[in-house]
């Protein structure tokens, strides 16, 4: 009797124990599954996959931003960089790829006249050929604040407010190509050095003459 006993506890007690494994297992894939769901829809509002967001491209990024609209232009910052992360997903090309390839503040050669930027750095020391009539530390804490600025843009925080944009220059060169790729332009501050433009949409002058002008 007390062998039956002891038999059955024994198979409840494998049972129960059973149970909760295969209870934990199931647990534990739920909890994976929607961890990796939570993972795939913060991928999906960051402007760049997570593993692109390198220490290094941070710093080209923020290169690029002061090379095409200086240290304090945090907003245009933003739309250039929206620029590069959606040519990058068009293209196919990784995003350090385009913002090297598109920037050409931060293409090197000897006849650059701002060899300083490829020496501003992650930890914000001086950089190499910095002029030497101007002071760093009132530059160093604009560019902080920038690299600041941008993992805040890469984390998804930051609005893009230009969505149509895939192409900027500056308005020197941009005004000149204007006319002969007829991309419509982006309306944006004023205060932007640089105009933006959507390439998928053309602008008719010839209408648009006609409306200034009149009918006569």
């Amino acid at each position: 009797m007390k062998f039956k006993i002891l038999k059955t506890i024994f198979v409840l007690m494998t049972f129960l124990l059973l149970s909760f494994q295969c209870f934990a297992e199931q647990s534990s894939e739920t909890l994976m599954a929607m961890e990796a769901g939570q993972d795939a829809a913060v991928e999906i509002d960051r402007p760049i996959p997570r593993l692109s967001w390198t220490a290094e491209n941070k710093v080209w990024l923020a290169r690029s931003c002061v090379g095409e609209a200086g240290f304090w232009s945090v907003e245009e910052c933003f739309a250039i960089a929206w620029v590069y992360a959606k040519r990058s997903k068009e293209t196919g090309r990784s995003f350090s790829k385009i913002m090297r390839k598109y920037s050409s503040a931060i293409k090197a050669h000897e006849m650059h006249r701002r060899p300083w930027l490829f020496g501003l750095n992650i930890d914000g020391s001086k950089p190499r050929a910095w002029p030497k009539n101007l002071s760093w530390k009132r530059y160093k804490t604009a560019w902080i604040d920038l690299l600041a600025a941008l993992d805040r843009w890469a984390d998804g925080e930051a609005e893009n407010k230009f969505p149509n944009a895939n192409h900027y220059g500056s308005r020197q060169d941009a005004r000149r190509a204007y006319y002969v790729t007829k991309w419509k332009r982006i309306d944006v501050p004023p205060e932007f050095s640089n105009w933006f433009f959507d390439s998928t949409k053309k602008t008719n002058f010839n209408v648009a003459r006609k409306r200034k002008g009149g009918n006569g």
